[in-house]
C-alpha cells in the first residue's frame, strides 16, 4: 500500500478483508493516516465485537510519511494494536525522538530518585488504599515533567544518513550534525531523495563498464 493514498484503503480495511496478515506497509500516505481516528475506529471495533483481542497475526505496521511531525496518539494506537495482535507487541515503522538535552539528563534523574524516594516512604507509612491512590499518576508527577522534555518529534524508525549509513537515534532537529560522518543533517523527504540518487547513480556505475565492453566485442 506504500504511496497508494486512497481514502478507499486503508491498514484497517485490508487487516479485515485479509486477516492473516502478519505484516502491512502503508507508507507515504500524508492525506489518509490519521492516527487518532484509527484507534478510536479499532477501540470500537473491540467494544461491539468486530474485533477480538489477541486475534490478529500482524507483526509489523508500517504508516510512516514525510509530512509526520507530532502525534499525541502514537502512544494509544501502539497499546490498541498490541491489543488485538496475538503477539505481545506490534512493531511501527516510527517512534518518538525522545531527545533530551545534556543539561537536562541529570535534572530528570534527580527527579526519578525523588519520586522513588517519596514512593518508598508511602508505602511505609500509609494504608492500602491510599497506596493505590498515590501510584496514580498525576499533572505535577515529576516524572509527567520530565517526559514533557524530551522531543514528541515522529522519527522513522530506521532512518539513516545518505551519506554514511548511520541509523539516526534522534530527529534531525534535535541533532544537526550526524553523529557517523559528521555532516550536517538534512530533512528526510530530502534525505532519502539522496539515497535513492546515490543507489541510482551506484547501479549506472556498474552497468557502464558492462555496455562498454559489449560496444567493442565485435573488433574482437
Amino acid at each position: 500500500m506504500d504511496d497508494n493514498d486512497d481514502a478507499d484503503l486503508s491498514p484497517i480495511i485490508m487487516l479485515i478483508k485479509f486477516p492473516r496478515l502478519r505484516k502491512l506497509s502503508a507508507r507515504n500516505r500524508k492525506e489518509n493516516t490519521n492516527l487518532e481516528v484509527d484507534t478510536k475506529l479499532l477501540q470500537e471495533m473491540l467494544k461491539f465485537g468486530s474485533l477480538k483481542s489477541n486475534s490478529l497475526p500482524i507483526e509489523k505496521l508500517n504508516i510512516y510519511h514525510y509530512y509526520m511531525d507530532f502525534e499525541p496518539h502514537l502512544l494509544a494506537y501502539q497499546k490498541t494494536w498490541n491489543k488485538l495482535s496475538i503477539h505481545p507487541h506490534v512493531e511501527l515503522d516510527i517512534r518518538h525522538c525522545g531527545y533530551l538535552p545534556d543539561d537536562q539528563k541529570e535534572t530528570e534523574l534527580e527527579q526519578e530518585l525523588s519520586l522513588l524516594e517519596q514512593r518508598i516512604q508511602r508505602l511505609q507509612t500509609q494504608q492500602e488504599g491510599q497506596r493505590r491512590a498515590t501510584q496514580e499518576q498525576q499533572p505535577d508527577d515529576p516524572r509527567f515533567k520530565s517526559r514533557i522534555d524530551r522531543c514528541q518529534r515522529i522519527l522513522c524508525v530506521d532512518a539513516q544518513c545518505w551519506s554514511c549509513g548511520y541509523h539516526f537515534e534522534h530527529c534531525w532537529k534535535c541533532v544537526p550534525v550526524c553523529q557517523g560522518c559528521k555532516g550536517k543533517r538534512i530533512p528526510p523527504m530530502a534525505n532519502d531523495n539522496q539515497i535513492r540518487l546515490k543507489y541510482r547513480r551506484q547501479l549506472q556505475s556498474k552497468h557502464q563498464p558492462m555496455a562498454d565492453e559489449d560496444e567493442f566485442s565485435v573488433f574482437r
